[in-house]
């Protein structure tokens, strides 16, 4: 196939798919010089020449610059082609995306559009950001891969800020080896990378605060994470059960958190905010309203506490990684009763490392995997990788 034939091809598939999957809000044409790797990129996130909407019908604004970490794709092999959708603000619940290969799943998260667009095969690679798992969950649901980049606040210019002690971007591909290839491709590894990854095998710390009365875990995760297991250790890896009793005590507080920064910056973005916002919106910010000064200091404290320890609580337990699930759940704090939110990722972001959630099991029902490539094992940022929706978090 030639280059024009495959351009006219591409154009076709993406009008299609977009029209059914609904994953973009703007879609540049491929040029005669286009590069190979076709990158679509959420809508709270600046890119040069595309409006910016935050999700909000009633806002854009156009940047003069991209996000650092859009600015240094090499031009010769990636290019934006498409802003995706998001919630509105970060904040809201419901895209109307439409996940491609399990339509009776809802792709779910903020980032909900970057999954989708890599699922339909719009694009090759997708940019989110991710504070309470807004790139992990829709990067499963849509059977995809996507990794949460250590937090570094020097990648965040041009980002819509949610919780800036929390906020991160994160990357969707459709496979781990999709991942593994474009990471040093496209020189994602200098963008996030703090020590390199030893040799293996690694050990392993299996969570076991997910299961007992205070856990998340339900028949279906509780499979998928034993799958997990048993591909970790076939392939080599040491596992042992491991409590993080401290850090789990503080799922509820990271939402907290994320709500009261979020409230806080609405007063300076009201004006420019249209007022007629989603009432899933208006809920989340209501709950940082509840947020208490003093409750908000303690936050903030045992946040910097936790991050100047973790390394310690590594060493303590002998493990290189965690492996935690990737799930909804009901987390202890202030929040409207019908509002849902993803516990694990809570935890992980208090830790300012990079995660990975893995595929969706294909022998969970209304589950299946993405039948674009065969799944691959990343070396990327020493996150493993398996056919299940669990997450390692590590030190990286």
């Amino acid at each position: 196939m030639g280059a024009e034939e495959w351009r006219t091809a591409e154009a076709a598939w993406s009008d299609l798919a977009d029209a059914r999957y609904r994953a973009c809000v703007q879609r540049a044409p491929l040029g005669p010089d286009a590069p190979p790797v076709r990158v679509g990129v959420k809508d709270t996130v600046d890119v040069a020449g595309f409006p910016t909407r935050l999700g909000l019908r009633g806002h854009r604004h156009h940047a003069r610059a991209s996000n650092p970490a859009i600015a240094a794709l090499p031009g010769a092999l990636a290019a934006v082609t498409a802003k995706v959708v998001t919630t509105e603000l970060n904040i809201g619940v419901g895209s109307e995306c439409v996940n491609p290969y399990a339509p009776r799943i809802d792709p779910g998260g903020s980032s909900t559009g970057t999954a989708v667009s890599v699922a339909a095969g719009i694009c090759d690679l997708g940019l989110g950001t991710d504070v309470l798992g807004s790139v992990r969950w829709p990067a499963g649901q849509c059977g995809t891969v996507g990794l949460r980049m250590t937090q570094r606040t020097s990648l965040l210019e041009g980002v819509f800020p949610l919780s800036p002690p929390m906020d991160a971007l994160g990357w969707v591909t459709r496979s781990a080896a999709d991942l593994a290839y474009l990471w040093p491709l496209l020189g994602l590894d200098r963008l996030g990378a703090r020590q390199p990854a030893g040799e293996g095998p690694y050990r392993i710390g299996v969570v076991a605060n997910v299961d007992g009365p205070d856990g998340t875990c339900g028949p279906v995760m509780r499979r998928a994470l034993e799958a997990a297991c048993g591909f970790l250790e076939a392939s080599g890896q040491r596992l042992d059960p491991v409590r993080v009793d401290d850090l789990w005590a503080l799922r509820g507080p990271a939402w907290e958190l994320c709500a009261r920064q979020a409230w806080d910056a609405y007063q300076l973005w009201r004006p420019w905010v249209p007022a007629d916002l989603h009432e899933t919106t208006r809920g989340a910010l209501e709950v940082g309203a509840k947020v208490q000064d003093d409750r908000y200091a303690w936050i903030l404290e045992r946040l910097a506490h936790t991050r100047a320890t973790v390394e310690g609580d590594f060493d303590t337990a002998g493990v290189d990684a965690w492996l935690l699930p990737l799930e909804p759940g009901r987390a202890a704090g202030p929040r409207r009763r019908d509002a849902r939110v993803s516990t694990i990722p809570a935890l992980g972001n208090r830790l300012r490392t990079a995660r990975v959630p893995t595929r969706r099991s294909p022998a969970s029902p209304g589950c299946p995997r993405s039948p674009c490539r065969s799944p691959g094992t990343s070396a990327a940022r020493r996150c493993a990788c398996s056919s299940s929706p669990a997450a390692t978090t590590n030190r990286c």
